[in-house]
């Protein structure tokens, strides 16, 4: 079988993607992988990956809107390098990306299957595959989400068992030159990254300083990275730190980094990329998860990594949050992280009256895989009496695996359900008496027992109510508009489909919708 991955994303999602792609590699597949062009070398070191292809974004837009202004060549070239790609004749595409271009990318290179957001040229779009819909549909109601990136990758894949954790082959050069980088540098080696693509994620830099100084004095010798734009950030540290160290911040490429990770003995950050290539590379990591920043969605794919994550009221706040000076930041504290450091580098377990005496407001969790493969995060310490911002998600998990692949729905224990409030009983149970009706009226078009008198409400009525209700149903958003993307791809297939097959495969969707209300069905809706 031949496989396009496409993901346009950045580094640490398309590290994401190799237990998908060893999976699919390992089930006796051909697997390629689409990137963005300044990430084409160091994809070549992904697992599980046979070809890299890149698409050059700035390449073809100089083509078409260069000095010449030659939009014609432009769209030849375009058009040269799609076909070059259909012509590889795939017979699996997924899009993992989801975003305008990736999906029209997707759609274009076509496959014999394709499964992920696809968007025509007249900009109508279709998400195919159970766990591409649940993808596209908690994008924006992450609050929710039980599930590990990398464990979604794996599913939109249509890969069902354990994929193993994720992996990166350092080449033989950037293991030389992080070698030469290190010369001198003595054990045990712990490497420092305080950057993080949004101010809000990122540990106050005055706190990795004062760790540091900490670490320092137990002996660790500490080697400090970053991207060139995070020479600010690096800067900053130097200010602030009273204890040597090594600066690579902005000083190394992609491939020499993977080789400095390789070489610590440990990496302490934020939700970062290189928290990811740490840990594909196999070096232990402590992770810092603030702000926006979910463990749940985004902590290292590998067993036995230790992920600290505020509990400040405020988490987990919006993607769209201004820059706050990372309040939640100031609730975890040095003592912690430095304890849960301490013990990693001394292949213990932290000292949990150390974390309880640290102060702050925050959690201690640490990486394991459940009996399914999915990544799981175990709750090792938490401070008392702080809330449990992802006891809904907890929830929510065999809920949603049962659901999207079609096997009988688990129900929930009730003190799960006391983590659901009246209002959203109250939605979920409209959208149980809703969902009735919209499959009853199927079930009516396909018997063509419906009559036309005024009193029946039509399907585009319906559809029209459900979308109002997905407008207010809060952290519940994601679930409702999956089941909408599943109904939308009968809608545009075979009317056969629709009238035959849809009634009963939607109907584990209201069942679902019925157990979490907890209130039974409500009056029905007349269809």
């Amino acid at each position: 079988m031949n496989v396009l991955l496409v993901n346009l994303s950045r580094m640490g999602d398309l590290v994401q993607t190799t237990p998908s792609a060893c999976a699919l590699k390992h089930s006796g597949a051909r697997v390629s992988l689409l990137v963005a062009e300044h990430l084409k070398g160091f994809a070549g070191g992904l697992a599980g990956v046979d070809e890299v292809l890149a698409f050059d974004q700035e390449k073809l837009s100089d083509a078409a809107f260069g000095a010449d202004d030659n939009l014609a060549k432009g769209y030849l070239q375009w058009k040269h390098w799609v076909r070059s790609l259909q012509q590889q004749d795939f017979d699996l595409v997924v899009n993992l990306t989801h975003d305008r271009l990736s999906s029209r990318l997707a759609y274009l290179i076509g496959g014999k299957r394709a499964l992920g957001r696809l968007e025509k040229p007249d900009g109508s779009a279709v998400v195919n595959g159970a766990w591409s819909r649940y993808f596209y549909a908690t994008l924006n109601s992450r609050r929710a989400n039980p599930f590990n990136l990398v464990d979604i990758y794996r599913r939109a894949c249509g890969i069902e068992g354990p994929a193993g954790p994720v992996g990166y082959k350092v080449s033989q050069a950037g293991i030389g030159r992080a070698a030469m980088l290190l010369e001198g540098v003595g054990r045990p080696l712990a490497a420092i990254h305080p950057g993080a693509n949004h101010p809000n994620r990122r540990w106050p830099v005055e706190r990795y300083a004062e760790l540091t100084d900490r670490l320092h004095a137990q002996g660790v010798n500490i080697v400090l990275l970053g991207g060139s734009t995070e020479r600010q950030i690096a800067e900053t540290f130097s200010r602030l730190t009273h204890s040597p160290y090594l600066d690579l911040a902005g000083k190394t490429d992609l491939d020499e980094l993977a080789g400095v990770l390789k070489s610590a003995d440990l990496l302490i950050t934020n939700d970062t990329g290189p928290l990811h290539l740490s840990a594909a590379v196999e070096t232990p990591t402590v992770s810092i998860f603030l702000a926006m920043a979910r463990p749940e969605d985004t902590a290292p794919y590998r067993e036995g990594q230790w992920v600290i994550e505020t509990l400040d009221p405020t988490h987990p706040s919006p993607e769209n949050t201004p820059p706050n000076g990372s309040v939640c930041g100031m609730s975890v504290p040095v003592e912690a992280v430095l304890e849960t450091s301490s013990a990693s580098l001394q292949h213990r377990k932290p000292d949990m009256r150390i974390m309880a005496e640290s102060g702050g407001l925050f959690r201690l969790r640490s990486t394991e895989f459940d009996g399914g493969g999915y990544l799981v995060l175990r709750d090792v310490y938490a401070t008392a009496n702080a809330n449990n911002p992802s006891m809904k998600a907890e929830m929510l998990r065999n809920a949603w695996i049962s659901t999207l692949d079609e096997s009988p729905v688990q129900e929930a224990d009730g003190k799960q359900l006391e983590s659901l409030s009246e209002d959203e009983k109250s939605i979920l149970g409209s959208a149980t008496e809703l969902g009735h009706a919209i499959i009853r009226k199927l079930s009516q078009l396909a018997s063509s027992s419906s009559n036309s008198t005024s009193a029946n409400i039509s399907l585009a009525e319906l559809e029209k109510r459900w979308y109002a209700l997905e407008q207010v149903a809060g952290d519940f958003t994601g679930m409702l508009l999956a089941f909408r993307l599943e109904r939308e791809c009968y809608y545009l297939g075979p009317k056969s489909e629709l009238l035959d097959e849809a009634p009963e495969k939607l109907k584990r969707w209201v069942n679902l919708f019925e157990l979490l209300s907890g209130v039974g069905r409500k009056e029905e809706v007349a269809a």
